[in-house]
């Protein structure tokens, strides 16, 4: 008798188990995803510019030009009352762009007119500024225009980005929690307890209506709503 149960636990053993828990069966779960959105009004505007400026010959006035450019840019927005702390360079760079053969020659008859293109020295300062009120969006871009700026786009986004997460995050627990108590009532089980939540959430893009204004008008630019969306993957543990 002795002899046969140090058999068995020795076979419990090399089997990586305890006597009586051998056949004990992992506890049921049950896996659900729950989504929350939160619909917010933009309270900030950014503004992406680039300021081009070139020179056939010397670097230094490409880079002199670019300068005046962004002075200018400068004033008009502060005119606006745009912080300079609001101006903010992302990059700056000065390349050499050489001309194409076909364009070093006089065209001999009528063409398709070329599309504009900077030659020589280019000089190139990318700048995202943030607009004083989202209203004033419209007119940050027309000064950009003003100083012969590319207005590469324009996006809106939350000051406190962070609480309106953290709502969308509640809204999708509460969903999850919503379906997974559904599903167990259905079934005939209860949930015990969470294994595991895994989360994942992100602002939404959000798009923008521009109207073409009537000359000398101030363009006028309307934003969308912003959708903060959260997801949640719930992993519940249920016993009958």
């Amino acid at each position: 008798m002795k002899r046969t149960l140090f058999a068995t636990c020795i076979v419990a053993l090399a089997l990586g188990v305890l006597p009586g828990r051998a056949f004990a069966a992992d506890p049921a779960t049950l896996t659900v995803n729950g989504a929350g959105t939160v619909s917010k009004i933009a309270d900030s505007a950014l503004v992406d510019i680039a300021l081009v400026t070139s020179d056939d010959a010397s670097a230094s006035k490409a880079t002199d030009q670019n300068n005046t450019a962004f002075n200018a840019l400068r004033e008009r927005l502060r005119a606006l009352g745009v912080r300079d702390d609001g101006i903010r360079t992302t990059s700056f760079n000065v390349r050499y762009v050489p001309r194409p053969p076909q364009l070093r020659q006089p065209l001999a008859s009528a063409a398709l007119p070329v599309p504009q293109q900077h030659y020589g020295y280019v000089a190139t300062r990318s700048l995202t500024v943030t607009a004083p009120r989202v209203d004033a969006a419209g007119r940050v871009v027309d000064a950009a225009v003003a100083v012969s700026a590319n207005v590469n786009g324009l996006r809106y986004t939350l000051a406190d980005q962070r609480s309106s997460v953290a709502q969308a995050l509640r809204a999708a627990v509460a969903d999850a929690q919503m379906q997974a108590d559904s599903v167990a009532a259905a079934a005939h089980v209860h949930i015990t307890g969470i294994k595991s939540i895994e989360v994942s959430s992100a602002p939404s893009p959000i798009a923008f209506m521009a109207r073409e204004a009537a000359p000398g008008a101030a363009t006028e630019i309307a934003p969308a709503p912003l959708d903060v969306r959260a997801n949640v993957t719930v992993t519940y543990f249920i016993a009958p």
